[in-house]
């Protein structure tokens, strides 16, 4: 037997009540139920497919927020000497930029984090005055 290639969704009420019959009511209405869809991936049924893909989408989400949240600042917390080396490319990249503030834009542990200022070793930090006491 072959394979049905049609990849579009029923066209009349006739062959929506032949797929799913509880969509379609007394008189041969369609009517705004939800009903249950064989989740399958087979060839011919887009409905299946997108029924598939359903209950496994919002546990990759959760498992996306985890790896790109949690496991990435264990590993930075983790390896300081990584840490450092991406603040100083930062500042580099921030310099070349024209930033105000190389090392200290945007979102930074001492702006909203319990961190000391981060200065560049061997420059001053930021609002540090030369000849200044601290």
């Amino acid at each position: 037997m072959a394979q049905d290639t049609n990849w579009s969704a029923p066209k009349s009420p006739m062959e929506l009540a032949m797929k799913y019959p509880a969509c379609v009511g007394a008189g041969g209405n369609v009517t705004d139920e939800m009903v249950a869809v064989n989740a399958h991936f087979q060839f011919g049924n887009p409905q299946g497919i997108g029924a598939a893909f359903k209950p496994t989408f919002g546990m990759g989400l959760w498992l996306c927020t985890f790896l790109h949240t949690i496991a990435v600042e264990m590993y930075l917390a983790l390896t300081p000497v990584e840490g450092e080396r991406l603040r100083r490319l930062s500042y580099h990249k921030q310099l070349a930029a024209g930033l105000p503030n190389p090392g200290s834009a945007g979102t930074t542990v001492q702006g909203w984090g319990d961190a000391g200022e981060w200065k560049m070793p061997g420059r001053k930090a930021v609002g540090e005055v030369e000849g200044a006491e601290r």
